[in-house]
């Protein structure tokens, strides 16, 4: 009956340091969660406060964004009347266009304006072989660019050929 009493009284010491233990666990939790409830609280506050300004601020860059596009539009369409008028008779109406094709007269223009310079490099290639000649057109005679890039390997003559014909050096 000893070994009874004694087991139960270490059974009854053991229970009250598990109950002791549980009361110091629930105090630990209860405190993380009165803290996460403070630090919710303030990420809600500091949300809805950044958040506050913003339709009015959205509001006015929309009204600024507009307001930018009408001058584009306006500027846009200055621009196609300048060229209308300044287009020779020949070439199509820019604004009786399709909008889903490239303006005509507008890529026409802006063929007009690049530049038809070529790299230094094939510049000294074309001095050293004397292929200068240039049909009426302004542009090189095939048969002397052939004579000319002869050295160069096969790739290296269509990629020459390829940037003259992008400059329109040749037809």
């Amino acid at each position: 009956m000893n070994e009874q009493l004694d087991h139960f009284s270490r059974l009854s010491a053991t229970l009250d340091a598990l109950c002791a233990t549980l009361q110091q666990f629930e105090a630990s939790f209860q405190s993380q969660h009165a803290d996460l409830g403070q630090r919710i609280d303030r990420i809600v506050a500091a949300v809805s406060e950044s958040h506050s300004p913003a339709p009015a601020e959205a509001a006015q860059r929309l009204a600024a964004t507009e307001k930018k596009l009408a001058e584009l539009e306006a500027r846009n369409s200055e621009l196609e009347r300048q060229l209308a008028a300044a287009a020779p008779a020949s070439r199509p109406n820019p604004a009786s266009h399709d909008p889903r094709e490239p303006r005509p007269a507008i890529a026409l223009a802006a063929q007009e304006s690049l530049r038809k310079t070529l790299p230094p490099s094939l510049c000294a290639l074309l001095a050293k072989s004397a292929a200068g000649e240039v049909d009426a057109a302004g542009h090189f005679v095939v048969a002397a660019l052939d004579k000319a890039l002869g050295s160069l390997s096969v790739d290296q003559r269509i990629a020459v050929k390829a940037e003259m014909a992008r400059a329109g050096l040749i037809a």
